[in-house]
């Protein structure tokens, strides 16, 4: 094999971790000193290999990059114990997951509901991912544990139905 294309230059220290976009239009790429670029890898295009938006965020190497199924975001894993979401669109962080452990490596499960990190303690996490307040409510629902009411608990709340012998009625 050989090299398709000049490389891509814009980053200022090594690159550590990279990930296409499942488009195939865009990439990813982030460095040993944190920083991040996203880039356009159109062959059809007069930008090929131009740098759509620079990301400094993290403060140390960022060791994995995951693009979300749907292509809309992607997931950065790095040595500042922190994993983080970003909206390709804008380029904001969506959320920001940290630990005690290092990020060594991160992937999206199939639908983008959750990454599997590999950690430097030797272990796996796993990570849900809401992305909207929606999402979260509806896993709230589906997960919540409602006991149900004692007997002196329904009188004092008028909770119907209301026991009669010990027992709700």
């Amino acid at each position: 094999g050989s090299i398709i294309h000049d490389p891509y230059k814009g980053h200022n220290d090594e690159v550590w971790s990279v990930a296409y976009a499942p488009s195939g239009e865009t990439a990813v790429s982030g460095s040993l000193n944190g920083s991040i670029i996203l880039w356009d890898v159109r062959d059809d295009t007069e930008f090929f290999g131009g740098i759509i938006r620079r990301i400094d965020a993290h403060d140390r190497t960022v060791y994995s990059l995951d693009f979300a199924p749907d292509g809309k975001s992607f997931i950065s894993a790095s040595q500042d114990r922190t994993l983080r979401l970003w909206d390709i669109e804008t380029g904001f962080e969506i959320r920001r997951y940290n630990s005690l452990k290092t990020f060594r490596s991160a992937d999206f499960n199939h639908d983008g509901t959750a990454v599997l990190t590999g950690m430097n303690d030797a272990t796996l996490r796993e990570w849900r991912i809401l992305i909207s307040p929606n999402d979260l409510i509806r896993w709230t629902f589906a997960n919540r544990f409602v006991p149900n009411p004692t007997c002196p608990e329904r009188e004092q709340y008028r909770l119907l139905p209301l026991c009669e012998d010990g027992h709700p009625a």
